[in-house]
């Protein structure tokens, strides 16, 4: 689950005397169904990794199932860590490999090993920072969506990619792909099947070092890849029917990139923007077996807003949503933990009112203080505060 900052600027505004409210909307758009709804959003507003694989953040560093940090049979080479990772060493790694800007983007880099801290990686000759919601988040069908930028010279392959939760490869969806050697190409591929057959398809004329939105339109009977809304291929879905989890990883050194040599430029760089994942609300329960839908321009959550009586015992919560949607309401403690989920249902349009008695999750009372709330819904979110009282 992501961690809300909730002291970023804007938040806090008029949390007193009676009623506060925050709207946002989107600096990009989304090019999800009109009639989906997101189940999973991250904007990089903050980041934090879970190192334990116990679910405690939305991101793990490496494969937990797996219990892997890089992908022998690539031939990659870069051991995937975080900066205070020890491994075999005596000290901290010591190299940034996973960064939140000043932009609210994450950016996740490649770097050659530190000679001094070649045993904390066993001497893998290279890190790399990824992320992967494998303990977090998975999900069946839906629409899923990334805007990212890469920066990479030979040797450096990076991924966006999907993997079953039943820990088992095949089956694999390859979002996009781009190695070093080939900045200008997107390569577009499905794995499945005991004799690993696959159907890739490459793309060119890509400027994979600008702003792109990946796309990814996955039910029950098709799988379409999509570029800034655009479809690029469809393919029958005859092998994916079971949730996966989301990743986005770099490999140095493997089989398909190559190894780095002169013309290597370091770092190699993935800078994030959002992630972002959607399932179908064309049926009553949010279920998978509505109208897909066609991609579109994507657009804001009209009219979405949290509102809060502050000073309550039980804080009234209200928001309004202007069609049919899947709407998460979660609340923070001042360390940015998450406390409480009020809401996660689809609902209908119009104006909800939810009174929250002032519990966690563990249904026991909540110190007095101020918390913060974040709803979460079909094109973008809203942060307000409430002030809890006995």
């Amino acid at each position: 689950m992501m961690r809300l900052s909730i002291h970023r600027a804007g938040i806090w505004a008029a949390v007193l005397p009676v009623v506060c409210w925050i709207e946002t909307t989107p600096a990009q758009p989304s090019y999800a169904p009109s009639n989906y709804s997101p189940t999973f959003v991250d904007e990089f507003d903050e980041f934090e990794l879970d190192l334990e694989g116990d679910g405690s953040s939305a991101w793990g560093d490496h494969w937990f199932s797996w219990n892997v940090r890089n992908l022998d049979g690539n031939a990659d080479k870069a051991w995937k860590c975080y900066e205070g990772y020890m491994g075999g060493g005596s000290a901290p790694l010591g190299e940034v490999l996973h960064e939140v800007s000043g932009d609210s983007t994450l950016k996740l880099y490649g770097k050659k090993t530190p000679p001094d801290k070649s045993a904390n990686v066993y001497g893998m000759p290279f890190v790399g920072g990824m992320i992967t919601t494998e303990r977090s988040f998975s999900q069946q069908y839906g629409y899923f969506e990334v805007r990212c930028t890469f920066d990479l010279t030979k040797g450096h392959h990076w991924a966006v990619w999907l993997l079953s939760v039943n820990n088992v490869w095949p089956p694999e969806i390859d979002m996009m792909e781009v190695v070093g050697h080939q900045p200008d190409m997107v390569h577009m591929t499905a794995h499945w099947g005991p004799e690993h057959e696959s159907n890739f398809q490459t793309f060119e004329n890509v400027s994979t070092w600008e702003w792109h939105t990946y796309g990814l339109l996955w039910s029950q009977s098709e799988i379409t890849w999509y570029l800034d809304g655009v479809q690029m291929k469809t393919m029958n879905n005859h092998f994916l029917h079971e949730p996966c989890y989301f990743l986005i990883s770099p490999e140095i050194g493997g089989s398909w990139a190559g190894m780095p040599d002169s013309s290597t430029r370091w770092p190699t760089v993935c800078e994030i923007d959002f992630v972002k994942v959607y399932e179908d609300c064309g049926s009553p329960d949010c279920g998978v077996t509505g109208a897909l839908g066609t991609l579109g321009q994507g657009r804001a959550a009209q009219g979405l807003r949290v509102e809060c009586n502050t000073a309550y015992a039980s804080p009234t919560i209200a928001y309004t949503v202007s069609i049919p949607q899947r709407v998460r309401i979660v609340v923070y403690d001042l360390r940015g933990a998450a406390v409480r989920t009020i809401v996660d249902e689809c609902v209908q349009s119009g104006r909800h009112d939810v009174e929250w008695n002032g519990t966690g999750s563990n249904g026991r009372r909540l110190p007095t203080g101020v918390y913060g709330l974040k709803l979460v819904a079909q094109g973008g979110s809203s942060s307000a505060a409430a002030t809890l009282v006995r």
